[in-house]
């Protein structure tokens, strides 16, 4: 039983320990693709607090995506393996960015999409600073609220 214990125990701490979101920015970028670790630099640069939150699995796109905070909103970048990848899924995101492909999508603040080269962004939130940022790292977005 104690031996059970302590497992759990470790378990516990360890599940806690790595889903710490906004750990300073210094949790290992293994997890990270690179260049989301570029625009991730790059938004610091311009002035931007950003912190790696966490990785995740999205049900409209066809790969793994990296969650940032960006001065407290959400980024969300997904890294793909070639262009015409990354061009196929954002073709499926319609205008406003309510949908993508035939699945509607509830945001949890104004999505705002871009696409640059194999990278597909969202950011989720209003703040004018961060959006420029972005347009001026990533080119004029594709989609989502003006």
């Amino acid at each position: 039983m104690k031996k059970s214990f302590r497992s759990f125990a470790v378990l516990l701490y360890v599940a806690v320990a790595g889903c710490s979101a906004h750990g300073g920015g210094t949790r290992s970028t293994a997890l990270q693709p690179p260049g989301a670790q570029r625009l991730a630099a790059d938004l610091r640069a311009r002035g931007l607090r950003v912190l790696w939150a966490n990785p995740i699995q999205s049900a409209v796109f066809k790969v793994p995506g990296s969650v940032y905070t960006v001065d407290g909103d959400d980024l969300q970048v997904f890294a793909y393996s070639n262009e015409s990848d990354a061009a196929a899924d954002a073709s499926r995101v319609s205008p406003t960015g309510g949908t993508v492909g035939t699945s509607a999508i509830a945001w949890i603040a104004p999505p705002h999409i871009f696409r640059k080269g194999s990278m597909i962004v969202i950011y989720l939130g209003s703040q004018a600073r961060i959006r420029d940022a972005l347009a001026a790292e990533l080119g004029r977005q594709i989609a989502g609220a003006d």
